[in-house]
């Protein structure tokens, strides 16, 4: 599959709809990273110029559905070929998410699915397909946070000392799947001082933010008032283990950098392949310098 036959496609799609589209042979498949079936589903046409397979996912767009630039990702991924991601809205409760209420929006979550993914992302609303407008430079005119890597070798020991140290919740079999909410004021306290020495000052828990057709909160927020910067910081614990990348990638859109602090058990929850393109797709969007995943 080519980039030229996802443009094909968008642009047919545009003028056409998707009725034929939805006759198609769709199979249901895992929320996420990982086999299995789910919510989402994946069909496999041919691309119209170069007759590579061409996979195209969808699934209902609802404010919670966080984790559907995973499963496009994953699909891209194991299938090795850009893959289309239809994204439908029918809830009346999500139009208030509407992307076309927040400037740039659409161009910037289109431009960072497509050019560090090679996923189409566009919305669907009573079978007309949206806008793509991805921009390449889909930071915008915010500041990069060059010093990323600086910053998280200086938290990987005092983040895994105090894992050592049993200051940090994990899973255990009494907490199958542990409490990211626990965990998150242990990892402030451990994080504050490290980033200060960058200039980065702490900024609050929960903060809001705007996803594309989606609200979601930020576990820790910080800022840097010299530049203007932001960092955002999810911490993980026993939840979305088949979901890596979504919210680092939502809060990308709000975000000068994001890191993801995952608290593994013992045990991985991925299967070998799964964990392979787990790595891979955080690797992707690590090499943008604007994002890093910190395994304690």
């Amino acid at each position: 599959m080519c980039r030229e036959g996802i443009r094909a496609l968008v642009t047919k799609l545009q003028h056409q709809g998707v009725r034929d589209l939805e006759e198609r042979d769709w199979r249901p498949v895992v929320d996420g990273f990982g086999d299995g079936e789910g919510p989402a589903e994946l069909l496999i046409e041919t691309c119209p110029v170069c007759n590579e397979p061409l996979p195209i996912v969808k699934r209902v767009l609802q404010s919670d559905a966080y984790n559907f630039p995973d499963v496009a990702a994953y699909q891209r991924l194991r299938l090795d070929a850009p893959c289309f991601a239809l994204g439908y809205v029918t809830s009346k409760t999500t139009q208030k998410w509407n992307p076309e209420n927040h400037p740039s929006l659409r161009e910037r979550w289109q431009g960072l699915m497509w050019y560090v993914y090679d996923v189409a992302f566009v919305d669907v609303q009573d079978g007309a397909v949206g806008a793509f407008c991805p921009v390449a430079n889909w930071w915008g005119d915010k500041v990069l946070v060059g010093e990323l890597p600086n910053i998280v070798a200086g938290l990987q020991e005092p983040l895994k000392q105090a894992r050592r140290d049993g200051r940090i919740p994990v899973c255990t079999q009494q907490r199958p799947k542990g409490d990211s909410k626990a965990t998150e004021p242990v990892v402030e306290e451990i994080l504050t001082p490290v980033l200060c020495t960058h200039g980065y000052q702490f900024a609050g828990t929960q903060t809001w933010g705007i996803g594309f057709w989606c609200g979601f909160y930020l576990d820790l927020l910080y800022r840097r008032e010299k530049d203007q910067s932001s960092l955002g910081v999810e911490v993980k614990v026993g939840e979305d283990w088949k979901h890596p990348i979504n919210q680092p990638l939502k809060n990308l859109l709000s975000r000068n950098a994001v890191l993801n602090i995952r608290v593994p058990a013992d045990e991985d929850p991925l299967n070998q392949e799964a964990r392979r393109l787990v790595t891979e797709a955080e690797g992707v969007l690590e090499g943008t310098g604007r994002a890093a995943f910190i395994y304690v």
